[in-house]
């Protein structure tokens, strides 16, 4: 009766797992390579300044109204008035800038990223093969500029769904994310099947 050594019975696995990685590996289809194949970004943007152009404008105009009322009304204080309104604005146009710089919008291949905040960053991430549909609005002013905002909608859990606000050319970041969403659905139907 012969006793074969523990090690040796592993090393001899080990051996046969090896030698078939090789073959495996070979036998890769053009489907499976594709699906290997690493994110690639193509899109990335911001919120447009542009958007606010019709929010700038109103406010621009309350605040001169009150700032004509205030010198016929109330000569006294104007003063005051005056810098109530300029702090407003100055308040109001870090709203915005805080908003346009904090805020990335990047595609891949594969997902959807969202990146918010200065201070405090949130990065969400929405997979393409979960998007339902998209959906893109435009406010008259951002059609004279080419801008829209895009409503994402998806089966993810965690957050279903995202917009994207005040992006140039929505209608193309809008078909970029269908196309490439259909595609993402057909490598997992083609993987789902194998």
């Amino acid at each position: 009766m012969s006793t074969q050594d523990p090690t040796d019975a592993s090393n001899a696995h080990k051996h046969t797992e090896e030698s078939a990685l090789p073959e495996a590996a070979a036998s890769l289809t053009a489907a499976d390579q594709e699906s290997a194949a690493p994110e690639k970004t193509l899109w990335t943007g911001r919120p447009n300044w542009k958007h606010y152009v019709a929010e700038i404008a109103v406010l621009t105009l309350v605040a001169g109204a009150i700032l004509i009322a205030s010198a016929v009304w109330f000569p006294g204080a104007f003063r005051v008035i005056f810098i109530v309104a300029i702090i407003g604005g100055l308040i109001e146009a870090s709203r915005v800038g805080l908003f346009v710089y904090g805020t990335k919008y990047e595609l891949t291949t594969e997902r959807l990223f969202i990146q918010r905040g200065v201070v405090r960053l949130t990065k969400d991430q929405t997979e393409l093969i979960r998007v339902d549909d998209v959906r893109v609005r435009q406010l008259f002013v951002e059609r004279l500029f080419n801008l829209g905002s895009i409503d994402v909608l998806s089966t993810d859990l965690s957050h279903g769904n995202q917009v994207i606000v005040a992006v140039a050319d929505p209608d193309s970041v809008a078909e970029l994310i269908r196309s490439h969403m259909r595609s993402a659905r057909k490598k997992s139907l083609f993987i789902e099947s194998l």
